[in-house]
């Protein structure tokens, strides 16, 4: 090809795209930074969610943190409580104890994850309204 013809080929093609226009590269830039933290969020949440009894998957809440870890710690004490059908004397006294533990854990467990699980939600719900208060902005035609 020769010069001329390259000069041509230039002049009659429009190959400047939305990215190259100034006032549209803001707009993408925040688009694409929407659709990221959406991606990320989705790979966080799922990481963080909990399975059930029969597989289903749900978010970790204080509520299903102290129903399931609060159901040992009754158990255990029920064992421990004199005069409850459950207390067997000594002989259950150290399966008591476990119940026990075993709830206290659970419960101190699933607290951290639910407080760990609404940390990050609330993380990626600021950064969402950031990033759509600004897309907003300049879609509306007003300077960043």
């Amino acid at each position: 090809m020769t010069a001329e013809t390259n000069r041509s080929i230039r002049e009659d093609s429009d190959i400047s795209g939305p990215a190259e226009n100034t006032d549209e590269a803001p707009v993408l830039r925040l688009k694409l930074q929407l659709e990221m933290l959406e991606h990320e969020w989705t790979k966080t949440k799922q990481s963080m969610l909990i399975r059930g009894k029969y597989g289903g998957l749900h978010e970790p809440t204080v509520g299903w943190a102290l129903w399931n870890g609060g159901v040992f710690v009754a158990l255990g004490a029920l064992v421990l409580t004199p005069g409850s059908p459950l207390n067997g004397g000594l002989a259950t006294c150290v399966p008591g104890l476990i119940g026990l533990a075993g709830g206290f854990y659970i419960v101190a467990r699933r607290l951290a994850d639910a407080k760990d699980y609404a940390a990050a939600r609330n993380r990626y719900e600021g950064s969402r309204q950031r990033l759509l208060g600004k897309l907003e902005r300049l879609e509306g035609g007003e300077p960043m």
